[in-house]
């Protein structure tokens, strides 16, 4: 059958035969052009569809900053030793879910499993689609200052971390912190808390520690509006509920002073 042939005529069909699915009808759509098995064909582009769906995850993954090899990190393989770690795994959840609302998430405390929790929420977030951004705090810091002479200006580098809606500094506890350092990230935190966009922080250190870090007015800022500060091998304390008043917070932070 010629091309002229086929012009306003229906396309041919043969009988073929597929090693896996048996006998089926090929469609001859051209001369000497003859379709596959349609079940194989379908697979094939299942196939592809799903290559590009992992594709663009992952490509979600990169532009969030997250580094190579977190393929396998999420919230269910998270290994829990104790209580505590079960129950951060529960309120990492909670927070996936009710991260648009502005709030905020830390963690803090010497147990394993701070970055895992922090990896697979960043994970969790960008894989639908939203703007995250994943980085150490030492990162952050260094990005903030070295601005001006023929760089960002400061301005600019201050959007790009209140741009995202989710912003996840990992690793605070590792800065040897200034005066200008805190007074850099107050920063950071004070526009994305006006801006009720959330951020999650994990430090190794204890609460008391990470206050003397960050400095007191951040933490305050942070946490506050029903915000959750889980502690790693230790209680796990909601704001509102466990410290409704300033007193009450004061006392928790500075035990010495009681």
């Amino acid at each position: 059958m010629s091309a002229g042939e086929m012009v306003g005529k229906r396309v041919a069909v043969e009988d073929g035969l597929c090693e896996r699915h048996g006998p089926f009808a090929s469609r001859v759509i051209a001369p000497g052009v003859v379709l596959g098995c349609p079940a194989c064909l379908e697979e094939v582009r299942r196939e592809q569809a799903a290559f590009a769906a992992r594709a663009r995850v992952e490509n979600r993954y990169l532009d969030a900053g997250l580094p190579l090899g977190v393929q396998d990190v999420g919230l269910d393989n998270f290994k829990c030793a104790v209580r505590e770690q079960r129950a951060a795994v529960a309120h990492a959840r909670g927070f996936v879910e009710c991260y648009r609302a502005g709030r905020n998430l830390i963690l803090s405390g010497p147990a394993e499993g701070k970055t895992h929790l922090l990896v697979a929420v960043t994970k969790h977030i960008a894989a639908r689609g939203a703007m995250v951004r994943y980085l150490n705090a030492a990162d952050l810091l260094m990005a903030m200052t070295e601005v001006g002479y023929g760089r960002q200006s400061e301005s600019a580098v201050l959007h790009c971390f209140v741009g995202p809606s989710l912003l996840v500094v990992d690793h605070v506890g590792d800065v040897h912190w200034t005066r200008y350092l805190r007074t850099l990230f107050l920063r950071v935190i004070d526009a994305r808390c006006s801006a009720g966009l959330a951020t999650a922080i994990a430090s190794h250190t204890d609460v008391a520690r990470l206050q003397d870090d960050i400095g007191e007015r951040t933490l305050r800022r942070l946490w506050a509006h029903g915000n959750e500060l889980v502690t790693l091998n230790q209680k796990i304390h909601r704001s509102g509920t466990a410290l409704r008043s300033t007193a009450e917070f004061d006392r928790y932070l500075n035990p010495s002073k009681e």
